[in-house]
C-alpha cells in the first residue's frame, strides 16, 4: 500500500492509494464508496419493499374492495421477485468474482471493489 501526504488547504490530509491491476495510484476511498454503496443497496432494496408493500396493503384495506386487495397482493409479490433479483445478483456476483479473482489479475482489483476493500494492496 503506496501512502502519501497531500496539501488540502491549510491541514495535511493522509490520502492512502493501492494498486490495481495496472493502476499504480487508485485511492482507497473510491474503493471504500463503490463497496458502501453495494451494501446500501442491499440493505435499502428490503427496507424499500416493506415500506411499499406495507403503503399498498393499508390502501387496498381501507378501501374495503376484494379487487383493490388482490391487486396489492400482485404487486407486493412482483416487488419481492424484483427485490429478490437485485439481491441475489448481487450476491451471485460477489460469490463469482471471489472465485475467480486473485490478487495479479483484474479480478483481484473487481474483488477489491465489491466484497472486501480491507485486502487491497
Amino acid at each position: 500500500m503506496i501512502t502519501t501526504f497531500m496539501l488540502s488547504g491549510p491541514v495535511f490530509a493522509k490520502t492512502t492509494y493501492v494498486t490495481c491491476g495496472k493502476i499504480k495510484q487508485l485511492p482507497f476511498k473510491f474503493i471504500e464508496l463503490t463497496n458502501m454503496g453495494i451494501n446500501i443497496i442491499q440493505v435499502a432494496v428490503p427496507v424499500v419493499l416493506i415500506l411499499m408493500g406495507g403503503m399498498d396493503f393499508i390502501k387496498a384495506t381501507s378501501s374495503q374492495n376484494d379487487d383493490e386487495i388482490k391487486k396489492a397482493q400482485n404487486m407486493f409479490i412482483k416487488r419481492l421477485l424484483i427485490g429478490a433479483i437485485v439481491y441475489f445478483v448481487i450476491v451471485i456476483v460477489k460469490l463469482l468474482i471471489s472465485i475467480v479473482g486473485n490478487s495479479d489479475s483484474i479480478w483481484g482489483c473487481v474483488e477489491c471493489f465489491v466484497s472486501n476493500p480491507g485486502n487491497c494492496k
